[in-house]
């Protein structure tokens, strides 16, 4: 095992599991690094609610996590979100 680097041991990271070096990349450095589009075929779907059917909504967030946007549309709409 190999200690952490500081940044790592200042959110409670202490050792890594692995023995090799680091690749030193950076996953993610600002919100607009991390973009995704997941796609509906809303062109399936019909306008009248029917039993076993859900609404769709389309959401962009921006430097929140999908958890926590999750529980505030919840409250928003007074519906579970998932």
């Amino acid at each position: 095992m190999t200690e952490a680097a500081a940044v790592e041991s200042a959110v409670g990271i202490e050792v890594y599991a692995t023995a090799g070096d680091r690749c030193g990349g950076v996953a993610k450095s600002s919100a607009e690094d991390f973009r995704v589009e997941e796609m509906v075929s809303v062109g399936e779907m019909g306008k009248e609610p029917l039993p076993g059917y859900f609404p769709v909504y389309r959401v962009e967030k921006l430097g929140v996590d999908t958890m926590h946007m999750a529980e505030l549309l919840s409250r928003a709409l007074k519906s579970r979100v998932s």
